[in-house]
């Protein structure tokens, strides 16, 4: 268990991977994620995630399914019993169910025991986004900042956790929904790449439609060269569905704009690449607040 003061908890939707919540101490609870034949935890293990993605180039259609009631209730129950304040940060609200069901069960705990200390925070993000959150609270709560404070914190720094997606293929964001008919057809016509941003309440939306994949990537680095804050006391994340080397070809570019302390690659796992399918490519940083 967590050697700290505090306990730091997330869901495996953050797209930190094992290794990394576990050299930080930090809890989580697993996503679930399905085919047609069998329901499969997302584990954070990088190998789990190579062939999650294999079985998408395959043509297997995965879903996803928000943590449930009893589930959170059971999680944070086990958590308690540690006898320490619990600081949960979850998915967004806008993006998943997770986030009102752990808020239900965080309650219904609270109506048996009123001395706990649970919150549960709207990360109002997807993915590193509040992977990010969850590093900045473990790094907090190491320097000796008190829960409250630690939450206070939190509250307004997420704010400006900013992320930005491009992908070469439409193909998956019309399956969910993200692209119309029509500008399926058109996109892949014109080799169209949309730049999809995460909104003020946490929403993902079309923020750029730019012709060709690499003017994609100087589009996003202006982007956030735009938006940064203090980009050389921060780590530059960039998230990918298993297409390390374009990452990295995004990443230099970035760089060529930005001087970052440094970058930190992450698969997206399972529960966003259900939707979004392999060759997704992600930027995560701090900046000013979102809009």
């Amino acid at each position: 268990m967590d050697y700290r003061k505090i306990i730091v908890s997330t869901d495996s939707g953050c797209d930190l991977n094992k290794e990394t919540l576990e050299e930080k101490h930090i809890s989580f609870i697993k996503m679930k994620y399905f085919d047609d034949n069998n329901i499969y935890e997302s584990n954070l293990i990088d190998s789990e995630t190579v062939e999650f993605y294999n079985k998408m180039r395959n043509g297997v259609v995965f879903r996803t399914t928000s943590v449930n009631v009893n589930e959170a209730y059971d999680y944070l129950k086990e958590l308690a019993s540690y006898g320490k304040p619990i600081l949960h940060i979850a998915m967004g609200s806008a993006i998943s169910g997770t986030y009102n069901n752990f808020m239900q069960a965080k309650n219904m705990l609270l109506s048996e025991n009123d001395k706990l200390e649970i919150y549960v925070m709207d990360s109002l993000g997807a993915s590193i986004s509040y992977g990010i959150l969850v590093l900045e609270a473990c790094r907090l709560i190491d320097e000796g900042m008190e829960f409250k404070d630690v939450i206070k914190y939190l509250e307004e720094y997420k704010k400006g956790v900013t992320p930005f997606f491009t992908t070469p293929t439409l193909v998956y964001l019309k399956r969910g929904g993200r692209v119309s008919n029509a500008s399926f057809f058109i996109g892949n016509l014109l080799s169209i790449k949309p730049i999809l941003k995460l909104d003020k309440p946490g929403r993902l939306v079309i923020a750029n439609k730019i012709n060709g994949i690499f003017r994609a990537y100087k589009r996003i680095a202006l982007m956030i060269k735009e938006k940064v804050v203090d980009a050389c006391n921060q780590y530059l994340y960039i998230g990918h569905g298993d297409c390390l080397e374009k990452a990295k070809e995004f990443a230099r570019e970035i760089l060529q704009m930005v001087k970052f302390k440094g970058v930190k690659y992450f698969f997206i796992g399972p529960t966003i690449g259900s939707h979004s399918g392999p060759e997704l490519i992600s930027a995560f940083f701090h900046g000013v607040e979102r809009c």
